[in-house]
This record gives structure tokens, C-alpha cells and sequence, in this order.
């Protein structure tokens, strides 16, 4: 993409999708297990219908521990943002990257209009569009030098 149309880019073109969401009675321990088993550093809890009710870190999760929390009877409500900023599939990712970086955050839950989860949008998603569009400036820059 050019740099105009860089900024036309959404959300839902680079979210990951098929998002493993725990609900509100997860323990730490289990939301531990699963950070490492799906090698993920956030999480977000859903309701049974799938709607948001807050998201966590791994970090988080860890500090908590180390500050005396038992993570075997410690429920993720706990420790989670509850009323998390999020963002729609439509938004774009120029909006997301400012929601990002004003608020000192690394992820961004991606919300359907029933405030379902479709997806999330992390601080690695938007690095790989960066690194993707700055390969293709670099294209035509080879091309030339050949």
C-alpha cells in the first residue's frame, strides 16, 4: 500500500481471529497454563454468550502471583481490566495505534456491534503490517538497483 492508502487499512484486515477467551471463573493458575500452552500474552474473559467482560496480561497475571495472590483460587475478574477500550473490525489501524500509545497499552480487543468478540488486535499485529509494508517500499527500490 501506498502511504495514503496505508491509512485507509482496518483493524479487521490484520486482527487474529479465532480468539481463545476464558470465562470469569478461570483461575490464575489456568490462565497461566494457557499463556504458555497458546504462547499468548493476553487474554480476554467472555461471558457465555461471548461477549467481553474484561482482559488481562501475562504480566499481570504473573505480578499478581508474586505480590501473594494464590493462583489456584484467585479468579481472573480479579485481576482484569474490566471495561476494556476496544475497537471494531472497521476501525482503522492508524486509530488503533493512537488508542494504543495515548493509553500505554499492547492490545485492543476487536468487538462486534452485540460487544462479541471477533478478535484482537496486539502490539505484534501492527509491527507485522509495519514490517509487511516496509518490504514492499523496499521492492521497488531492489528492483531498480538490479
Amino acid at each position: 500500500p501506498t502511504p495514503s492508502a496505508a491509512s485507509s487499512v482496518t483493524v479487521g484486515s490484520i486482527m487474529t481471529t479465532g480468539v481463545r477467551t476464558v470465562p470469569p471463573e478461570t483461575t490464575l493458575a489456568e490462565a497461566m497454563r494457557l499463556f504458555s500452552e497458546l504462547e499468548i500474552r493476553h487474554m480476554v474473559v467472555a461471558d457465555a454468550q461471548g461477549r467481553i467482560a474484561g482482559v488481562f496480561s501475562a504480566g499481570e497475571a504473573l505480578r499478581q502471583v508474586t505480590r501473594g495472590k494464590d493462583p489456584e483460587n484467585t479468579p481472573v475478574t480479579a485481576i482484569m481490566r474490566q471495561e476494556p477500550l476496544f475497537v471494531r473490525p472497521d476501525t482503522s489501524v492508524k486509530d488503533a495505534i493512537d488508542l494504543l500509545i495515548f493509553n500505554r497499552i499492547h492490545c485492543l480487543p476487536v468487538l462486534e456491534t452485540d460487544r462479541t468478540v471477533c478478535g484482537i488486535v496486539t502490539t505484534t499485529n501492527l509491527l507485522t503490517t509495519l514490517y509487511e509494508f516496509l518490504e514492499t517500499l523496499d521492492q521497488p527500490i531492489r528492483a531498480a538497483a538490479r
